[in-house]
């Protein structure tokens, strides 16, 4: 037989139904045996003889069977459900509970004739057995929580918060059920936000920071857990840890497992962090003092408590009060502490159990859990950067703008004082927001969130340009073309042109033209990339950019150049003349361009004259680069006239030791001398020197040109493989430089060797969209003679007779 007294009072396997006599029983397998006289005060109140009463029920059920008693004492043979409810609490069989408990305690039973003691026992065994199975629902919602199953979680939290008969719910425990609620979206989220409002608290979550709120129990932080767990009586510790590294979590664990109140730092009125243990007031300190003395509680954020309740914690402790105590702040101990540690990053030994964990998140305990429960990271971010100050953000968000952060040079960009910039870094670090060495610990995160605030990021990248030295700021600057300010505009002119004179000098001249595409439009500029393009072989584009520039001295130089490079003689010495009316720049290109047409003609003396004069003139204007190119072409004119190559070479090769990208051109051009004086070895030698310091220093351009004249060494001295690697190498260098020159000529002289008059035709027909008129026809009038002669071997190779 067992008693039945949650939900309808019953006694199974039993006929015996007099429903006083089973309250009676009710009241014994609840509280033990009892004294004759204490039942029949209860059950008899009002009778004219209570003990007869009593008398008369004890006899029925002992001959029922149901309890036995003696002159003094009565008490139950039978167990009832309360009983198997009770141990099965204390053993955390939260299953079993559910269970056993199919309602309110004797709900139903009438309680007439009985004293208001009576009375008065019902319902408080009602309220305390009800009371805890809100507790084990309560358990068992957070254990779904904890392992993402939002739903099934509101599900008890819902029960929880309507259990009939449970007494009003503790404001943690309604702060518990109201965020289990919320993160499943739950109906009477409402509801139980509106009455923590009734109790004075204001609580602004959104579902998924409620959701946030239930990362695995202990994930990461087993160890600080279990250390927490384990203090000793008269203990106190103090969890130290920026702004989310999980103290608040990590105090709601311990405050679960050991049931104790979980305070939260606020400021207001006085005493306002104490006031859910403290109740109204008001108080004496020493009554304050007593009545926390037996309150078991850890206390979150100390350094967003109110200073007196900070000062009551300090005089507390001095008291050396039996309870252990948990505090966390992002301070240092206030007082002096049993336990001390902080809360860094989760490492990836500490994740090993969630592969990819880490990875994902940088250890970061917000993220960790967002990852956890499955949420997307970036909202996970984006919504634990907006507790962050703006400042603090601000620092965050141009560091992930550098490659290499500049602390220096972010303050000063953001204009910030020495403390303030100071106090940014530490939180942010302290935060694991930033890494040991400063760097954004999740770039990739930090980069998408800010790549969403488009007039942010355009912000912080001009500010951050404004201060950084020009060929440096050029990435920012074009990162926020849209955003140009007038004030700026001269300075991304001077950036955009130093990048450009940097990549021509490295011998991609169509990279720096393309780039120069985006620059300010300005007479510079368009000079500079034009320039590039006549580099790049690209010499009609580059005439056609000079067309609407009118006649200016400086346009003329470049013109004359360029027409040259076209074939077209007489027109480009006219421009070059014209030329030297103006400034040193323009004379230098004057005299360069003059200096080509001499030596076209054959008069090598007359060109050498010009070009040491042009070469002087970019070394007074300080173009370095352009100053030895020249002397190339001077030593280049010597050699014609008849001086050894060496000697002939002998000054530049010295003035170029330290100019890498000119010394490897300047063995081009002597490899050329060489090859001419039929030199054939040092020939070699001297394009392999230019193909090595080439690919040292990363000058396709002149890479692909050396190759070429080496194929073509090759190709005389019926070295054919040899030279059909040559121009391949060529072209390959070619192809990434969009050389249209070099192109053509490799694959014409590979066409030659190969026999393809197709493949020569391609490289005509680029000659000729490239503007180059003269070679392609010189190259047309090579193929057809080839063609017509096929069977007798020609070895008249197309090549630059040297490069500026």
């Amino acid at each position: 037989m067992k008693l039945h007294t949650l939900g309808q009072l019953q006694l199974t396997h039993s006929d015996f139904n007099q429903m006083k006599s089973l309250l009676l029983l009710a009241h014994l397998t609840v509280e033990g045996s009892k004294a004759r006289r204490v039942l029949a005060s209860l059950f008899w109140p009002e009778a004219s003889n209570p003990l007869n009463n009593l008398a008369v029920a004890v006899f029925k059920m002992r001959q029922a069977g149901l309890l036995d008693a003696d002159e003094v004492r009565v008490w139950s043979l039978v167990g009832s459900d309360v009983q198997d409810l009770r141990q099965a609490l204390q053993a955390r069989e939260w299953d079993k509970a559910l269970q056993v408990y199919q309602g309110m305690f004797l709900d139903g039973v009438k309680l007439s004739g009985c004293s208001e003691e009576l009375e008065e026992w019902v319902f408080h065994t009602r309220e305390q057995l009800a009371g805890e199975m809100v507790l084990v629902l309560l358990e068992l919602a957070q254990k779904e929580a904890a392992q993402m199953q939002f739903l099934e979680a509101g599900r008890w939290a819902a029960q929880a918060f309507q259990l009939q008969g449970a007494p009003p719910l503790a404001l943690e425990t309604l702060r518990r059920l109201h965020g289990l609620l919320l993160g499943a979206n739950h109906p009477l989220a409402e509801k139980t936000h509106q009455e923590l409002q009734e109790w004075g608290v204001q609580i602004h979550l959104t579902p998924e920071q409620a959701r946030a709120q239930f990362q695995p129990d202990g994930v990461g932080r087993e160890n600080e857990l279990h250390k927490l767990l384990a203090l000793q009586p008269g203990a106190w510790a103090w969890v130290r840890g920026g702004m989310g590294m999980g103290k608040t979590t990590l105090l709601k664990w311990v405050a679960q497992r050991k049931g104790w109140m979980h305070l939260q730092g606020r400021q207001g009125s006085p005493y306002a962090t104490l006031k859910p243990l403290l109740g109204e007031g008001p108080f004496s300190e020493v009554q304050m003092l007593h009545r926390l003395q037996d309150c078991s509680f850890v206390l979150d954020d100390w350094h967003l408590a109110d200073p007196e309740s900070q000062a009551l914690m300090c005089k507390l402790q001095q008291l050396h009060p039996s309870n252990p105590l948990v505090i966390s702040s992002m301070d240092r101990p206030a007082m002096p502490v049993h336990t001390y540690f902080s809360l860094k990053p989760l490492s990836p030994e500490n994740l090993q159990d969630h592969p990819g964990a880490f990875d994902a998140t940088q250890g970061l305990p917000a993220l960790v859990g967002a990852w956890l429960r499955k949420e997307p990271l970036l909202d996970a971010l984006e919504a634990r950067l907006m507790k962050l100050p703006e400042s603090a953000r601000l620092v965050l968000y141009t560091t992930g703008l550098m490659a290499a952060p500049d602390y220096s040079l972010i303050r000063t960009a953001l204009g910030m004082d020495a403390e303030t910039f100071s106090w940014n870094l530490q939180l942010l670090q302290d935060a694991g927001w930033l890494n040991a060495h400063g760097h954004s610990s999740v770039p990739a995160l930090i980069k998408s969130h800010l790549d969403a605030q488009v007039h942010l990021k355009a912000r912080l990248t001009l500010q951050l340009a404004r201060h950084l030295p020009e060929m440096e700021a050029l990435p920012h600057y074009r990162d926020t073309r849209p955003f140009w300010d007038e004030k700026d505009l001269a300075r991304i002119t001077r950036a955009y042109s130093a990048f450009a004179r940097e990549i021509l000098l490295k011998g991609f001249a169509q990279q720096a033209a393309d780039l120069l595409k985006e620059a300010p439009e300005t007479l510079e500029i368009r000079m500079l990339r034009a320039r590039s393009l006549e580099q790049a072989g690209a010499a009609q584009e580059a005439l056609d950019l000079l067309e609407p520039l009118g006649e200016a001295t400086q346009v003329c130089g470049l013109r004359g150049l360029l027409l040259w490079r076209l074939g077209q003689a007489e027109a480009a010495e006219q421009s070059a003349l014209a030329a030297l009316k103006g400034d040193l720049e323009s004379k230098a290109d004057g005299l360069s361009t003059l200096g080509n047409i001499m030596f076209a003609r054959g008069n090598f003396q007359e060109a050498d004259q010009h070009f040491r004069r042009s070469a002087t003139y970019w070394k007074v204007v300080g173009e370095t680069s352009r100053h030895l190119a020249i002397l190339r072409n001077s030593a280049t004119a010597r050699f014609r006239s008849g001086e050894d190559p060496e000697q002939a070479f002998q000054e530049v090769l010295e003035a170029t030791q330290d100019h890498p990208v000119l010394l490897a051109r300047t063995y081009l051009n002597l490899g050329n001398a060489f090859e001419q004086r039929r030199q054939t070895a040092s020939a070699q030698n001297a394009y392999l020197k230019a193909i090595e310091l080439s690919q040292q220093i990363q000058d396709i351009a002149t890479e692909s040109y050396a190759w070429n004249n080496l194929g073509m060494l090759h190709h005389k001295g019926h070295h054919l493989r040899e030279a059909e690697h040559a121009y391949q190498r060529a072209l390959e260098g070619a192809r990434q430089t969009r050389d249209p020159l070099i192109t053509a000529v490799a694959l014409g002289n590979l066409a030659e060797l190969l026999s393809d008059p197709l493949m020569w035709q391609d490289a005509i027909d680029m000659l000729h969209e490239a503007g180059h008129t003269a070679k392609a026809q010189q190259m047309t009038e090579h193929m057809t003679a080839y063609c017509l002669e096929h069977d007798i071997p020609i070895h008249g190779k197309l090549k630059p007779d040297h490069i500026n």
